[in-house]
């Protein structure tokens, strides 16, 4: 699948490497995830064998957009482990800096949900994001997510001031009774 100039696959063991240094270059920005640098320990071993464990899962989706020869962005929809969730999978994006606005979030957006659907166990997808992250509500509406919910300064930031998390999610196919 392609879309913003980039090319849209799944993710692959040898992808560990770039993904743990989108992630470390995404929260060294300290701007759109709960996380900060140093706080959470990712290692290439580690992402490898997480990618391992997704294609195991039948409730996991992990792809990549590659652009320019190198991983320019990633999505992963992660069901949950335990019965009575497992349903429900958790949405995270990453778009390297110099790709944002230009589709690439949109494009890994699309696939992640197309390959959900594909997914029985998965039903609902959900995401939390920063309340004045304009531009992620936006993208997110426009794929049909809808606001379930608000935490009210649920983060403090690095300059002391607080953030609200919006929680969103989407229904992949009417719920079951």
């Amino acid at each position: 699948m392609s879309g913003g100039g980039v090319i849209i696959g799944a993710a692959a063991d040898s992808d560990a490497r770039a993904l743990v240094e989108l992630r470390r270059a995404i929260l060294s920005e300290g701007a759109w995830f709960t996380a900060e640098p140093g706080e959470v320990a990712d290692d290439v071993r580690v992402r490898a064998e997480r990618l391992r464990e997704a294609r195991r899962s039948g409730n996991q989706v992990h792809l990549v957009a590659r652009g320019g020869g190198e991983l320019v962005g990633m999505v992963a929809v992660e069901g949950g482990r335990l019965r009575r969730v497992r349903h429900v999978g958790r949405l995270e994006i990453m778009v390297a800096r110099p790709w944002r606005g230009r589709g690439v979030g949109a494009a890994l957006l699309e696939a992640a949900l197309v390959s959900a659907r594909l997914h029985p166990a998965l039903e609902k997808v959900e995401l939390a994001v920063y309340a004045h992250n304009a531009r992620a509500l936006t993208l997110y509406e426009r794929f049909g997510f809808v606001q379930e919910g608000r935490r009210v300064r649920q983060q403090r930031l690095a300059d002391g001031t607080y953030a609200d998390e919006v929680w969103m999610a989407r229904w992949l196919r009417p719920p079951s009774a």
